[in-house]
């Protein structure tokens, strides 16, 4: 599940810079200050890193500006699923985030379009604190519309409120 979160971190940030050029430093700056981690998180970014140049997401450019993804898809077995492969990425970028840019190519949009897929959405399905419903009888049929529902007591001293208030706001609406 790590995998496909910083998967999903990268193409956000990526997709929030519009095309540009992106230091490898700022995909790196919330979770680990811009440095890639010589830990398990490590081989987690390199292993989304390389997936994402597979997959042909993203492209990768030296501080000189030659096309490096290519020589990125050649480290380690593309089919090795462990992090293995991730932390082979990663020492290769290690010490470089500076150096090393990177930029979305159109195909996630591409992507996005047939499959109508949001990176927004999908990013929200990790977050602990969203929850997606599936409403038991099905979606509402046509357009929104408001309703009311009030809990009031039958106190001589609230129908003003009812019938002036509530009675007037929901009308309107």
């Amino acid at each position: 599940m790590h995998h496909e979160l910083q998967v999903l971190q990268i193409l956000s940030v990526l997709r929030a810079e519009s095309g540009s050029r992106t230091p490898l430093c700022e995909l790196l700056e919330d979770r680990y200050k811009g440095k890639i981690p010589d830990h398990t998180g490590g081989g987690i970014f390199g292993g989304a890193v390389s997936k994402l140049g597979d997959a042909g997401f993203i492209k990768l450019f030296d501080d000189q500006g030659l096309e490096i993804t290519e020589q990125i898809g050649k480290i380690g077995d593309r089919s090795d699923w462990t992090l293995g492969r991730g932390y082979k990425v990663a020492d290769f970028l290690k010490g470089r985030e500076r150096k090393i840019y990177v930029s979305l190519t159109e195909k996630l949009g591409q992507v996005q379009s047939v499959l109508g897929v949001s990176v927004t959405r999908l990013l929200q399905d990790f977050d602990p604190t969203s929850m997606r419903i599936n409403p038991i009888f099905g979606k509402p049929n046509g357009a929104p519309s408001a309703d009311v529902f009030v809990l009031m007591p039958f106190h001589p001293h609230f129908p003003p409120i009812y019938d002036d208030h509530i009675q007037k706001a929901s009308a309107s609406s």
